[in-house]
């Protein structure tokens, strides 16, 4: 690694510029160490929400939740079997007509409609990628009141894309359903653990997610002062964490 970074930084150099560095896994102590080592500025721009698996979460993905929480899950998920929503498991491209309401989960501002287009997540879901998939909860009468669009790589399960029918929340509770269900999928499919991206909504935090720091690291070269640097990532940091409180421990 120490090679390959003295190359970047040789390449960074001799165009004037610095090196940035973005998205790293805030666990990877030996890159950090390395990075630091080199002359970087390392700052927690971002949080990835983290779910390590236990063979429980193959049976029961409550287990391990503190009793209060484990009680209010459980009793979700036990109200939306009663009313007789189930799972289906299907290939992207069978889930070309259902693009508008993936893309219902989406924040966006009025008239924003340029985030995730429309075209794009159609030509995605048509190509059925290796390793994606799409969980629906789905209603009595056929109707589908959630979907998550689903990815694996390596040993870990993405939560990546999701979306569901605000009428239909309750009775159906289908955003839990999905949760619990991609939990349960992911551990039974022998993965180690499951990402649901970088927000720490409540229900994350409810199943148990993990808050793992996002490491940007910034070498200045000669491009600039070291010590704005340093109060640039200084200020990023205490952004992302006033934003984010529940995660700042």
């Amino acid at each position: 690694m120490i090679e390959v970074l003295e190359v970047h930084l040789g390449l960074c150099r001799d165009s004037g510029a610095m090196s940035f560095l973005f998205g790293i896994d805030g666990r990877d102590r030996v890159l950090l160490e390395d990075l630091a080592g080199a002359g970087y500025r390392l700052g927690r721009l971002q949080t990835n929400m983290v779910l390590r698996l236990a063979p429980h979460h193959a049976v029961d993905p409550t287990a391990s939740l503190k009793r209060k929480e484990r009680a209010e899950r459980r009793r979700i998920m036990r109200r939306a079997s009663e009313t007789g929503l189930t799972l289906q498991i299907i290939k992207p491209s069978q889930a070309l007509p259902l693009a508008e309401l993936v893309r219902s989960g989406v924040p966006r501002l009025d008239g924003q409609n340029d985030i995730l287009p429309l075209a794009f997540l159609r030509g995605l879901l048509k190509a059925d990628l290796p390793g994606m998939e799409v969980l629906l909860a789905v209603a009595p009468n056929d109707t589908v009141a959630a979907i998550s669009l689903n990815f694996i790589w390596r040993d870990t399960y993405y939560l990546w894309l999701g979306g569901n029918r605000k009428d239909l929340a309750k009775p159906f509770y289908p955003s839990d359903f999905l949760y619990q269900h991609a939990i349960m999928r992911a551990a039974n499919l022998g993965l180690q653990e499951v990402q649901a991206g970088r927000s720490p909504y409540a229900i994350k935090l409810a199943y148990g997610f993990g808050a793992i720091p996002i490491i940007c690291a910034i070498h200045p070269l000669t491009a600039t002062n070291p010590n704005t640097v340093d109060a640039w990532l200084v200020r990023q940091t205490a952004r992302h964490l006033a934003t984010y409180p529940e995660i700042s421990v």
